[in-house]
């Protein structure tokens, strides 16, 4: 929900809102067409703080809050209350188990879904790409 100030009442969304919504979300969980992210995707769903970065990967002042939805090794696609408004970004993931990584991505797109915002971020790595390392679960 978003809200104008701290004091201020939440306002939700609307049906037709919440209606585009599990659309969009339907339509991302059963696209048909070609994947255009280079590696398979994870569901992952994780609070995470946003830190908005300048062109020169200065950190800015405000960040905004998400929620993960999918991860690969080339990206994370992420469902935040507000627009991101910058081309990077940088944050920490952590995992359900307690295993972390802070990375720096760039913000490919930042789309309004009903009352929030469909983020597609590409990872910004140093080095090579590597084989995986497996772990037994």
């Amino acid at each position: 929900m978003k809200t104008d100030s701290i004091e201020s009442i939440p306002r939700t969304c609307s049906h037709r809102e919440v209606t585009n919504f599990v659309n969009v979300v339907a339509n991302v969980y059963f696209y048909a067409g070609p994947d255009r992210r280079g590696k398979p995707r994870i569901p992952l769903t994780v609070p995470i703080t946003i830190r908005r970065l300048d062109d020169r990967f200065c950190p800015l002042e405000h960040v905004v809050r998400g929620v993960t939805r999918n991860i690969s090794e080339s990206g994370i696609g992420i469902m935040c209350p507000d627009p991101v408004g910058t081309r990077f970004v940088s944050f920490k993931i952590t995992s359900h188990v307690g295993v972390s990584v802070n990375v720096v991505a760039e913000v490919l797109r930042c789309e309004p879904v009903g009352c929030y915002y469909d983020v597609g971020c590409r990872f910004l790595v140093d080095g090579p790409e590597e084989e995986p390392v497996h772990h037994e679960l």
